[in-house]
């Protein structure tokens, strides 16, 4: 007989008011003041409302009793995210036949269910032993970064500036960056600084995490990255959080529904700019854009050819020449926004999966997902789960923002996976007995 447990319970009423929360949201807040970017408000079945709701609540037992593995981390961040926000605004922004908005609800769900199967297994994969034992590993890894900033400082200085959100993007345009200056910036963005952060703060050697802080906002001054700044945000607050309990999930939904129930409040009764602009920022720009690219990305390719995977350089060489003149954010940035200067870079679902091969490429892309995450729990499972958690949120942030295959050949995942396999963490405490 299916029972549900009383924690597992709390879980599904957090998702019920986060649920709720997003709906308001989007009736209060998006609507009114940003249909422009897209926001629309169109009426929808009980039958497509009560669809989402169930499709969304399904997975909640499966992620709730997932052992708390770095797979664990991940996949509840593209739940919360990308996954339920898309199941939600799609029911509003319906420009394409209903049928095929029931399709990719479906096969949403398919996906979620297939990666939650396949992470769920205890089987890991099997590497190397043998580790190189380091004493400098963390040293090494500042001194890396330290010359790098030396470096872009020097050559990039004209740029440096700090901006708001708004004024970053024209700055961006103007900016010519080299193409291995781009790599590097990156990997010490993505892989490097979060990494120190995440020790500095585990162990208590503050200089380290100082050290981290300041080099994140010197990367912004230099570049506009604003995942420069969230990552070091997040890494803070989730440093409060109590990983060993799996109860953090519930946590983290009530988190985010009183924070986007507040907030939208806020700027109800508020005309103040600068609460203006901190609720577009934090209820616009990162809460609700994941799910509205992704919705926007199934309208767009089902007018026009889907790419094949010919974003990556060798299919485009080798297999398929890509379709489009300008990079996929570009156009589908304009074609929304009638802006040619917006670049509508969506998550790793959208752009590996739905601009890729539509339906079928979620289901693809959802498989090729979980097999990272099966090789991120084998390689950390022995590790202080807290130091993989927050060494890995820039990882995260960018899986929701750009395609997968960027975040791990370019962004730097590759190279957080050979860290956790190759170098010994047992002299800096970093095991899982500490």
């Amino acid at each position: 007989m299916f029972k549900i447990k009383r924690h597992h319970l709390y879980f599904i009423y957090s998702l019920i008011l986060y649920i709720f929360a997003l709906e308001f949201m989007y009736k209060y807040f998006l609507y009114p003041r940003y249909e422009y970017f897209g926001y629309k408000f169109e009426l929808s079945s009980w039958f497509d409302i009560i669809l989402s709701y169930f499709l969304i609540l399904i997975p909640s037992r499966s992620i709730y009793r997932k052992r708390n593995l770095l797979s664990k981390f991940y996949i509840i961040f593209v739940y919360l995210v990308i996954y339920i926000p898309t199941l939600v605004f799609v029911n509003h922004i319906r420009d394409i036949p209903d049928y095929l908005i029931i399709v990719y609800k479906i096969i949403l769900f398919i996906g979620m269910e297939a990666s939650l199967k396949i992470i769920k297994s205890k089987k890991y994969v099997k590497f190397i032993e043998r580790k190189i034992k380091t004493i400098y590993v963390f040293r090494i890894l500042i001194l890396t970064a330290v010359v790098y900033l030396a470096y872009s400082v020097m050559k990039y200085r004209e740029y440096f500036s700090f901006l708001s959100f708004n004024d970053i993007y024209e700055k961006r345009s103007i900016m010519e960056i080299g193409k291995i200056d781009g790599y590097f910036n990156m990997w010490v963005s993505n892989f490097i600084l979060p990494i120190i952060l995440a020790y500095g703060l585990i162990k208590k050697k503050y200089i380290y995490a100082i050290m981290a802080i300041i080099s994140s906002v010197i990367i912004y001054g230099l570049f506009s990255n604003k995942i420069s700044l969230f990552s070091v945000i997040f890494i803070l607050l989730l440093n409060l959080i109590d990983f060993k309990s799996g109860k953090y999930v519930i946590k983290m939904a009530l988190i985010l529904s009183v924070s986007i129930i507040g907030l939208t409040v806020l700027s109800i009764i508020s005309n103040n700019l600068l609460i203006n602009m901190i609720c577009g920022l934090i209820l616009m720009r990162t809460l609700s854009v994941p799910g509205l690219l992704t919705v926007q990305y199934m309208h767009y390719f089902f007018r026009h050819p889907y790419i094949y995977y010919s974003n990556m350089n060798i299919v485009n060489s080798l297999v398929y020449k890509y379709p489009y003149k300008r990079p996929l954010g570009f156009i589908v940035g304009e074609y929304f926004s009638g802006n040619d200067a917006y670049n509508a870079n969506a998550n790793f679902i959208a752009t590996d999966g739905i601009a890729a091969l539509g339906p079928l490429g979620i289901i693809i892309i959802f498989l090729i997902f979980s097999i990272i995450l099966k090789i991120l729990d084998s390689v950390t499972r022995n590790s202080n789960q807290k130091f993989a958690y927050l060494s890995s949120v820039y990882f995260i942030m960018t899986l929701l923002n750009i395609s997968l295959f960027t975040t791990f050949f370019s962004g730097g995942l590759l190279f957080f996976i050979l860290f956790f396999l190759f170098f010994s963490l047992k002299k800096k405490g970093l095991t899982q007995v500490n």
